[in-house]
């Protein structure tokens, strides 16, 4: 299951838009995953432009494209490829609706937070596979994660340096 996604600006980590039927305060373990999707956010600029990182109980998926990243945070048994078919459907219409250039002009978090019904409305497609299958080809999907299969994380990789130790 999709449980949160975020989407954030890549040169300065600005969030842009993101879930906001989103309760985390519910679950201690989704709070703790949901801050490595925001260090991951703020560290995208440095990192591969298809990464994973598993955690305990979840895992964080992104893409970069055209300066704008977007994560995903998913129970650790969702399907990868299908995070990163969720992740790129978001990334086609976010493109497609906002500009490079009225991105790069935002100067308050969440400017484009409107497109959270598109998020929502494909975060609950994702949700029930059953029904997306007619929609998706996985077989192509699946055949193009083995040919370029996203950088593999580890959280040393994110986690910030305090006085010289992790």
């Amino acid at each position: 299951m999709i449980l949160y996604a975020l989407i954030v600006r890549t040169k300065d980590g600005m969030a842009l838009s993101a879930t906001t039927d989103f309760n985390d305060e519910v679950n201690r373990s989704i709070k703790e995953s949901k801050r490595y999707v925001k260090l991951l956010a703020k560290k995208a600029s440095h990192l591969p432009d298809r990464c994973t990182l598993y955690l305990s109980l979840h895992s964080v998926h992104f893409i970069t494209a055209l300066g704008v990243t977007y994560l995903a945070l998913c129970d650790s048994s969702y399907p990868t490829v299908l995070a990163f078919s969720f992740l790129s459907e978001l990334m086609r219409d976010f493109i497609t609706k906002y500009e490079t250039v009225r991105i790069n002009m935002a100067r308050r978090p969440y400017s484009f937070i409107e497109f959270d019904n598109f998020i929502h409305k494909t975060r609950q497609r994702y949700n029930k596979p059953q029904s997306l299958t007619t929609r998706v080809n996985l077989a192509e999907l699946s055949e193009e994660m083995k040919l370029r299969a996203p950088h593999l994380l580890n959280i040393s990789d994110i986690e910030p340096v305090r006085n010289g130790y992790r």
